[in-house]
């Protein structure tokens, strides 16, 4: 096989990563919208990770990334800073 790593399930993935059961608990939230593979293949570093959490804080669990669901808080924040965006560029127009 050629690229073993596309056929581990996200509990062979969990369980080839180091770490202790408790120090990976949280990666039990991320499986519900896409595969654990998404994750360990990512090249962001903590930083990057850092935003990404933050982001897909705004998303419902059951999520894809083919059909990603924003939570409606987030969605209304979005729209908000889309309307004062919108506001601010009308703005500096009729200066």
């Amino acid at each position: 096989m050629k690229n073993l790593s596309a056929h581990l399930t996200n509990g062979e993935w969990m369980s080839s990563m180091p770490g202790t059961d408790e120090q990976k608990r949280f990666l039990l939230n991320c499986n519900g919208c896409h595969t654990l593979e998404r994750i360990m293949k990512s090249t962001y570093d903590a930083d990057g990770f850092m935003q990404i959490f933050q982001r897909m804080a705004g998303y419902y669990p059951g999520s894809t990334p083919l059909k990603p669901q924003a939570a409606r808080r987030h969605r209304d924040a979005q729209r908000r800073a889309r309307r004062q965006r919108q506001e601010d560029r009308g703005m500096a127009r009729d200066r």
